[in-house]
């Protein structure tokens, strides 16, 4: 098995758990969260993309602020709880 084989792999048997990383429930990732959609104070930005959004939580916090409808979460990777990154486009 090489490199690509193994880490192709490894990261679908990462997202079968769902949620690897705990974003859902971690507080630093909720803190980190508030941080950025502070930054935007009351601006809404015409249009956002998220690169690396894994399963698409803070997509889903930022696409009630995107003005136009079609904002979307990037994340390019074998597997991804695609009922997340769905629900993310459809609010926006």
């Amino acid at each position: 098995m090489n490199w690509r084989e193994f880490s192709r792999s490894y990261f679908e048997l990462l997202y079968l758990l769902g949620d690897p990383w705990q974003y859902e429930i971690s507080e630093n990732e909720r803190n980190k969260y508030n941080q950025i959609l502070a930054c935007l104070a009351d601006e809404r930005p015409r249009r956002a993309l998220e690169t690396g959004c894994s399963i698409g939580v803070f997509t889903e916090l930022l696409a009630p602020r995107v003005e136009i409808p079609g904002g979307a979460g990037l994340f390019i990777g074998w597997q991804s709880d695609e009922r997340k990154n769905d629900a993310a486009a459809i609010k926006t």
